[in-house]
């Protein structure tokens, strides 16, 4: 799915904000980042297969420019993501709307 130009403002700014210290790579050491026109998915894993049942997190990728670390921010929790498009994905996907709300990194 892709991400407006508005909801990108709004991404930055709530990375800017909510994103205490500096900015710094903690790999390579750089302030290079990218983030993803697109909003991603991360499945449940199943030994390589699909599940249709699974959980889904739908999330926002961030980047390192320079070694390709990867950051993923929960995209509901950042409020790209509205309710009832939450639920409409736990319908989808046959899972409960608050396993939606897993996050790997909370910006809040």
């Amino acid at each position: 799915m892709k991400i407006s130009p508005e909801k990108m403002t709004e991404i930055i700014g709530l990375l800017n904000k909510n994103w205490k210290g500096q900015k710094i790579c903690p790999i390579c050491g750089n302030n290079n980042w990218n983030v993803s026109e697109n909003i991603a998915e991360i499945r449940e894993y199943n030994k390589g297969s699909f599940i249709v049942s699974g959980s889904v997190y739908p999330t926002v990728i961030i980047t390192c420019n320079i070694c390709g670390y990867t950051l993923n921010f929960n995209a509901i929790k950042l409020g790209i993501l509205k309710t009832d498009t939450q639920e409409k994905i736990a319908l989808k996907f046959n899972v409960y709307p608050h396993i939606l709300h897993v996050i790997y990194v909370d910006i809040h």
